[in-house]
């Protein structure tokens, strides 16, 4: 068996179709195929480019947003920053570049052995880790950048008044999507179709109650603050997963573990989950809105006048421009502050 799709394949023909979250699960992080256990997906040559790695400015205000927290906060003067899913590690040496190391230790938490070694040659002060869970227990920043969109989801379609689940099947040796009885029999009240009036397309994301969860229990027992960067939406149910290979949108059936599998986030659903895990949270507000209310356009007018070389100038422009427009990454991606209950209000925020 030399690729996952083969590895897939088997597994279908052996115990039947698999649902989404299980594709997803195994595309993403299967040990042998998985593509976060073997692919470097970040950059010009890889399959797509976050933020971080289009504006230096983006690190920047986080970094200055941490501090304004930092300013608010009775929890002494020694913090951790963790970048969860942490790219090549670019995000974390532009906050370190800013704010320095003297109250401020750093973290990646990462599967991923290629981005890794990049984490490492970025940022060669920082500790790793391969779970939230086994961080020291310290009052945490932590960093969620394009990282709950990679969570498994489950979708469910009404077909003739009656809900089935989105599976995976193999006809004529391709992999095909089917529509099945769900396999959870309470999937209706524990995924939450009962509260649904109109729609006949349900998407979920099964993974991000946990991991809410582990954040919680973090947060709460040692303070801080969660900022959470992703595209997604606020109301309303869709079919979003979708699959990214070299910097186009390709088939999520046809190379798994070759190709990037996300989903957009359902930030109501977030919302619900911080008010089921003690959690109180500010927005969603646009990147756009978050990045400008904090200064961005002052930044970078100060970059500008110290950079006379006409394309450093240029770059810095167009990658500004790039996370802030509305057709652009302004308005799809949304911003949220998760923290525990207290009065603490985070900048930023409309």
């Amino acid at each position: 068996m030399s690729t996952l799709k083969e590895k897939i394949k088997k597994k279908i023909y052996e115990t039947g179709p698999i649902s989404v979250s299980k594709f997803m699960g195994m595309s993403l992080n299967d040990n042998e195929y998985g593509y976060y256990k073997n692919q470097n997906p970040i950059g010009a040559q890889g399959d797509f480019i976050t933020s971080p790695e289009i504006s230096q400015i983006f690190g920047e205000i986080i970094a200055l947003w941490i501090k304004n927290c930092c300013s608010r906060f009775n929890y002494g003067n020694s913090y951790q920053i963790v970048d969860v899913g942490g790219g090549k590690g670019t995000l974390l040496k532009d906050i370190e570049r800013t704010i320095g190391n003297k109250y401020f230790s750093y973290i990646f938490v990462d599967i991923n052995p290629y981005l890794i070694k990049e984490q490492k040659k970025c940022l060669p002060i920082a500790d790793h880790y391969t779970d939230i869970n086994e961080i020291p227990e310290k009052p945490t920043f932590f960093i969620l950048n394009e990282f709950l969109d990679a969570l498994p989801i489950k979708q469910f379609m009404k077909q003739k008044g009656v809900w089935k689940e989105v599976c995976v099947d193999v006809e004529n040796d391709i992999l095909k999507y089917c529509y099945l009885k769900p396999e959870n029999p309470n999937f209706f009240y524990d995924y939450g179709l009962d509260k649904l009036i109109t729609e006949d397309f349900y998407e979920v994301n099964i993974g991000l109650e946990s991991f809410i969860k582990k954040l919680s229990k973090i947060l709460n027992a040692n303070g801080g603050v969660a900022l959470v960067i992703d595209y997604g939406y606020s109301y309303g149910s869709r079919d979003t997963l979708q699959a990214v290979q070299n910097h186009k949108y390709v088939d999520p059936l046809e190379d798994p573990g070759k190709v990037d599998l996300t989903a957009h986030i359902n930030f109501s659903a977030v919302k619900e989950l911080c008010k089921k895990n003690y959690l109180k949270y500010n927005g969603p507000t646009t990147q756009r809105n978050f990045l400008l209310n904090l200064g961005a356009l002052t930044r970078l007018e100060n970059l500008l006048e110290s950079n006379n070389d006409v394309q450093t100038r240029n770059n810095l422009i167009c990658g500004l421009n790039r996370l802030i427009k509305k057709k652009d990454m302004g308005e799809l991606f949304k911003v949220m502050a998760l923290f525990p209950k207290n009065n603490f209000i985070p900048e930023g925020f409309d």
